[in-house]
């Protein structure tokens, strides 16, 4: 009888050495699935819809440098606020001012002086194709359609031109794209680098639909568009449409009526230089 009991309380601890065995196996995985998530990759979906994700704002993808162009009349800010009030249905102005604390960066008016872009012609990145650059035209020529006071025009001088677009592999984070735009004292763009990837992070290949779609979404910020939380817009921060959307296009319309620099004094900060 002793021995028995001996035995089922011998079977007993062994029991609760195999349960917190277990328990602490599993919070240790739990522990080492913490400090290592796994990467979050966006893949394009089958009808070529670009999965988008700039990890930086385009306040942190802007150059501040000095130039000759004309300053801007001093901002009524009244003025401003009332003219945005009555403008702003149908766009996201809101998050564009936001996103650039009350200011406003875009390209002086220029509609007999296009701005000269530089299309990389090849690339030896792989999967690049041929079809590519003509993409990236079709792009730009559906902002000029939006009837902007600035328009674009390609050249083969890579050294003259304003805007230089270039092919990458991928990017580290889960960008499709990035814009570097020059601005001046005024909040006057003059200048730009694109990049656009050809490979998504987890080494899927974007096609030419997704590669057009990339350069719709830079062209904006091009403009001196930021990122709305419309979904059905291309600036989307992580785009889910192919083609310009009503209000991509009012939004261009309206920053292109509203000075440089800032236009309201509800910020919080001023943009970095």
């Amino acid at each position: 009888m002793k021995d028995a009991r001996k035995t089922a309380v011998l079977f007993m601890f062994i029991g609760i050495f195999a349960a917190m065995t277990s328990v602490m196996t599993s919070v240790f995985a739990m522990r080492r699935h913490r400090r290592h998530p796994a990467p979050t990759t966006w893949l394009l979906s089958a009808d070529s819809v670009a999965a988008l994700d700039e990890a930086a704002t385009s306040e942190g993808l802007e150059r501040m440098r000095r130039s000759s162009l004309p300053a801007p009349p001093a901002p009524n800010f009244a003025a401003l606020r009332r003219f945005i009030a009555d403008q702003s249905e149908g766009t996201y102005i809101d998050d564009v001012l936001r996103d650039r604390n009350g200011h406003v960066a875009r390209w002086i008016e220029r509609p007999e002086n296009p701005v000269q872009v530089w299309i990389q012609p090849a690339s030896s990145v792989s999967d690049w194709m041929p079809q590519y650059p003509q993409q990236i035209r079709d792009a730009f020529r559906a902002w000029d359609a939006a009837g902007l006071p600035v328009r674009f025009t390609f050249t083969d001088d890579s050294v003259g031109a304003e805007v230089k677009l270039r092919w990458v592999d991928h990017f580290k984070d889960a960008a499709a794209g990035r814009t570097y735009w020059s601005r001046d004292q005024h909040g006057w763009i003059f200048g730009a680098d694109i990049e656009v990837a050809l490979h998504a992070t987890s080494g899927a290949p974007y096609d030419a639909r997704a590669v057009r779609t990339i350069a719709l979404h830079e062209i904006g910020h091009l403009l001196g568009l930021d990122h709305t939380r419309d979904e059905t817009s291309v600036m989307f921060p992580r785009v889910r449409v192919t083609r310009l959307a009503p209000a991509d296009l009012a939004t261009a319309v309206l920053l292109y009526q509203l000075p440089p620099g800032a236009v309201t004094t509800d910020t919080l900060k001023k943009p970095s230089p």
